[in-house]
């Protein structure tokens, strides 16, 4: 039989003990509200890659790196390619220097450039020796590796 004197306490801890639980409940349900709500505002999303002003490259020949055909990577406004991981697009070819070649958004266009790689930068299966416009379909070659250069 409980101590009459400890009564009060017991029923105090349980008071809490359902506050928290209730608060507990209540937090869950915030959380899950807002989510769904963010989801709603999202829309419908889109299958393809996000939209870019800068362009796309898209892998048409990985050369002997571990990309596949049709990967796409999104530019940024300079976007650099190499081996090294500090490079925006990684390519983990062995004939692609640590930095290896560059895309730049200047006066409305994106242009490449070789930036002193050892076996070259090819646009088009011509040698890069000075920046070259690229325009749509245009086929940039990075060691053993080709990408094709599309418009957002």
């Amino acid at each position: 039989m409980p101590n009459i004197e400890s009564l009060p306490f017991d029923i105090f801890i349980l008071g809490l003990r359902i506050a928290f639980i209730a608060l507990l409940y209540l937090f869950l349900f915030q959380v899950v509200r807002v989510i769904v709500r963010d989801l709603k505002e999202a829309g419908p999303v889109d299958a393809g890659q996000p939209k870019s002003k800068y362009g796309k490259l898209v892998v048409v020949d990985p050369g002997r790196s571990r990309l596949t055909p049709g990967m796409t990577y999104t530019l940024q406004a300079v976007t650099s390619l190499g081996r090294k991981p500090t490079n925006t697009i990684t390519l983990d070819d062995d004939f692609v220097s640590t930095e290896h070649s560059l895309i730049s958004w200047r006066d409305g266009r994106a242009w490449l450039e070789d930036v002193a790689s050892t076996n070259g930068t090819y646009f088009n299966e011509t040698e890069v020796n000075r920046p070259v416009a690229l325009s749509e379909g245009d086929i940039v070659g990075v060691g053993g590796v080709r990408l094709k250069w599309t418009e957002g």
